[in-house]
């Protein structure tokens, strides 16, 4: 039977394929809403491939920044900060959809946190915990890379055809900002506060609240599964007390 240890750091390998599986769903959609920003923004498809190209020339400048900073200051923080910035530059770019706010917000800030939430940092935190099956616990939390983009390109599909593009990008920015809830601590006030101003946000931006709670019910789950996983880690971290 494994240990409790071994359980608790195949989950960090868990969270890890998620992370890579929603912030490469980030980096694609453009790829999907290419279509959609011609026909309702006017956009050409040139323009829009311009902001890849910032995000991907921010990606290859921070990369080795990220990896210092993760040497200072732990991989996890950066993945935590990385899931952050990428949720701060896509709910920026839904809210204001103009071409300025779209090379800053997803070429910029959204570069950066691609940089931060990548797979040299994933590596580099995974070869922290697995003493054994370190290839194989590195090649699964990376495979979300390419494999968690079955699930979630998908999603992200849906949610373009069944509601509009920027539900698509603010439920992904939503996502992001979940998942780095679950990394640290302190969660609970954090999501409180985002909870009330996304609840706002979503009625004014849809003037109805299925959308609301749509996304409340999700992130609900999401936030349970995620503390569920968790919760045996933070436990075992705790000191234990000295023997009498």
């Amino acid at each position: 039977m494994p240990t409790q240890s071994r359980i608790n750091s195949w989950i960090v390998v868990s969270l890890c394929f998620a992370t890579l599986a929603i912030v490469m769903s980030a980096r694609q959609s453009v790829s999907i809403m290419t279509d959609e920003w011609v026909r309702t923004l006017g956009w050409s498809k040139t323009f829009i491939g311009s902001g890849q190209s910032v995000a991907l020339i921010m990606m290859a400048v921070f990369s080795p920044i990220a990896g210092n900073l993760a040497d200072r200051f732990g991989a996890r923080a950066m993945l935590t900060a990385g899931l952050l910035v990428v949720a701060a530059g896509l709910l920026v770019f839904a809210a204001f959809p103009t071409a300025g706010v779209y090379i800053a917000a997803y070429g910029l800030v959204g570069g950066i946190g691609f940089a931060a939430a990548n797979m040299h940092l994933i590596s580099t935190a995974l070869a922290k915990i697995f003493d054994e099956n370190r290839g194989l616990a590195t090649g699964f939390a990376n495979s979300g890379a390419t494999a968690g983009q079955f699930i979630t390109v998908p999603l992200l599909t849906l949610g373009l055809t069944y509601f509009s593009w920027r539900w698509s990008i603010m439920a992904t920015g939503i996502v992001c900002i979940i998942m780095a809830m679950g990394m640290i601590s302190g969660g609970h006030a954090l999501g409180g506060a985002l909870g009330a101003f996304l609840g706002g946000y979503l009625f004014d931006l849809f003037a109805r609240y299925s959308q609301m709670w749509s996304f409340a019910f999700g992130a609900a789950v999401l936030a349970g599964l995620m503390v569920f996983l968790l919760k045996d880690g933070r436990m075992e971290a705790s000191p234990a007390p000295a023997p009498g």
